[in-house]
């Protein structure tokens, strides 16, 4: 199967990975919790993620990798480098719009979530994993951790990055990400949720 896998910078193919996303994240508790009824949940996610592929990853510099299965995007991966750029008035913006375009007060809360998220990462310079997604039926396959392992990858490029990070509200994934070497640095509070912000060492088998 590996003959038809292949890593990639997404340089086309943006709307199927909104979609990719959209399915995904309809999923995560943060999302069921704040959009319990389906059709709004799926238009709202929607939002979200195009806010993200379109302005977020070219504003920010952020890396949107697919992971292209027979020649079609089966799972994609945003994810922070050291080069990323400054947050500023045109992130700002995208932002706005995405909020006037989701119509739901709720959508706050995603930001919310970031922001608490940020107060846990450790000091140490690291590669964060914003998203990761894979499409529902290419999944247990092992295509995630490929993503994964493609960033942890791209740290080594970086001699002043320590770690990969992450953070998830769902604990079934806490699990799986233990399998893979992560380890939860820390856990926290958000809303009805609890958060789990892990950790893998780069360079080191200390984690």
């Amino acid at each position: 199967m590996e003959n038809n896998i292949k890593i990639k910078s997404v340089e086309e193919d943006y709307e199927e990975t909104v979609n990719i996303f959209t399915e995904g994240f309809m999923e995560y508790p943060l999302h069921l919790l704040l959009f319990p009824e389906y059709k709004e949940r799926e238009r709202i996610t929607r939002c979200i993620y195009e806010m993200m592929v379109y302005d977020i990853v070219p504003g920010l510099n952020l890396q949107l990798k697919g992971l292209y299965f027979r020649n079609q995007v089966a799972g994609c991966l945003i994810y922070t480098r050291p080069d990323v750029k400054e947050w500023d008035d045109k992130m700002n913006e995208a932002v706005k719009k995405m909020r006037i375009k989701a119509n739901n007060p709720n959508v706050k809360h995603i930001g919310e979530y970031a922001m608490k998220t940020a107060l846990y990462k450790p000091k140490e310079k690291h590669i964060y994993l914003n998203e990761l997604a894979v499409k529902k039926i290419y999944r247990q396959k092992g295509f995630a951790r490929l993503l994964m392992e493609s960033a942890e990858d791209d740290a080594l490029k970086y001699p002043e990055t320590q770690k990969t990070v992450l953070d998830t509200t769902n604990i079934l994934n806490v699990e799986i990400y233990k399998r893979i070497g992560y380890n939860v640095f820390h856990e926290f509070n958000f809303m009805e949720l609890t958060g789990y912000t892990m950790v893998k060492g780069i360079n080191s088998k200390e984690q």
